[in-house]
């Protein structure tokens, strides 16, 4: 974290698009995203609106001016030479659960990845039943098949520290760099959500204790 409270990616990023022209930001706090949410980020960004999106890789492909450069069968490494860009520059994971970063660093890094995540941190999933899990709560993963589609599972990336981190990156945008709300999109993992040109969170029926955090954080 830096001192300004935000771990270093936003903070870069927070430096890097705070210029003119203004960028549309969209903020990316939830594991689930429709289509339809970002239609009027995708239309600012056809006429030449820069943006940002902060999610998950393969949610935000389809949106994102920047896409994917290839997909996971490949080795990272190998993309990153591809590209010119030396394998030791990328050092450290942020989106990802410990145990996933060290399975990634053991195959493709030579053990050289390591995670910007401590193991101690607060994940939500640590709050829900212990039967939930048939491996235990405390795994990275828990494998579900289709007969249990149904059933509320909140995954580990999905936690509290992640979404009040999106909202003061937010905030910080409005107060320090004088962007207006309307150039600020937020999305989080609702039940139902209006998408509106504000900071704030307009939710029906929300239960997530992620949502919730990053929601009262921008008050």
């Amino acid at each position: 974290m830096s001192s300004s409270g935000l771990s270093k990616p936003l903070e870069n990023l927070c430096q890097a698009f705070a210029t003119k022209p203004r960028p549309l930001f969209t903020l990316i706090g939830g594991l689930y995203v429709r289509k339809f949410w970002l239609h009027p980020a995708k239309q600012t960004c056809e006429y030449g609106i820069r943006y940002v999106l902060i999610g998950d890789n393969k949610q935000l492909e389809p949106f994102n001016a920047a896409r994917a450069i290839a997909s996971l069968n490949v080795s990272p490494n190998q993309i990153l030479l591809v590209n010119g860009i030396e394998p030791l520059k990328l050092t450290e994971v942020y989106r990802c659960h410990p145990a996933a970063t060290k399975i990634l660093s053991n195959i493709f890094y030579s053990g050289r990845l390591s995670s910007g995540r401590s193991c101690s941190d607060f994940y939500l999933q640590s709050r829900l039943l212990e039967e939930m899990f048939r491996c235990g709560s405390s795994r990275a993963f828990d494998i579900r098949f289709n007969t249990f589609q149904s059933t509320k599972i909140v995954q580990s990336r999905s936690n509290e520290g992640e979404a009040a981190e999106i909202g003061f990156y937010a905030k910080r945008l409005i107060e320090e760099f004088e962007f207006h709300p309307s150039e600020i999109f937020v999305i989080l993992l609702f039940k139902k959500i209006s998408f509106a040109p504000s900071p704030r969170f307009f939710c029906n029926g929300c239960t997530s204790v992620c949502n919730r955090a990053a929601r009262d954080f921008l008050r």
